[in-house]
């Protein structure tokens, strides 16, 4: 029997950020491609895992890797950035062949485009036009930013 392909919707309003902003500092934080990519995977396998099959996410950032065809160490980095913005609620736990990663939480996007490294702090200080624009977030599919859809607790 052949197997199906499995896919992620990606949207087009998170292709087009430059970055999201750290919603407890209100730091704009700049975005890789390939970190707007391990943020879907991740977002899609805490949905399936988490809100639809009631259980725990774990899962070996090798895996992760492979799966968005990137290096693993930059995955690693990738993912601890988001742990320390407040994006990703994760920490690694023992297991029976050392230790494993548990992805409790993976929480929602404000997303920025415009110019300059940090526009929204930016603006925020200068109380001036603003350089940078929020993207709306009714443009993207309900499972990638219903509150509700998030996952456990962290």
């Amino acid at each position: 029997m052949k197997q199906q392909e499995q896919y992620i919707q990606v949207p087009y309003t998170l292709l087009a950020a430059k970055g999201y902003v750290n919603q407890e500092t209100g730091e704009a934080i700049k975005m890789s491609q390939g970190a707007k990519f391990v943020y879907i995977y991740l977002k899609a396998r805490n949905q399936f895992f988490v809100v639809e099959r009631g259980g725990q996410h774990f899962e070996a950032q090798s895996t992760i890797a492979e799966a968005v065809g990137m290096d693993l160490r930059r995955v690693g980095e990738i993912i601890l950035e988001f742990i320390k913005n407040g994006i990703v609620c994760a920490e690694k736990e023992p297991c029976s062949n050392g230790l494993r990663w548990h992805y409790r939480r993976v929480n929602n996007l404000l997303l920025w485009k415009g110019k300059g490294k940090t526009p929204l702090t930016k603006a925020k200080k200068n109380a001036k036009e603003p350089d940078a624009e929020l993207l709306p977030v009714d443009e993207v599919p309900d499972w990638l930013w219903d509150d509700d859809l998030n996952g456990g607790e962290c």
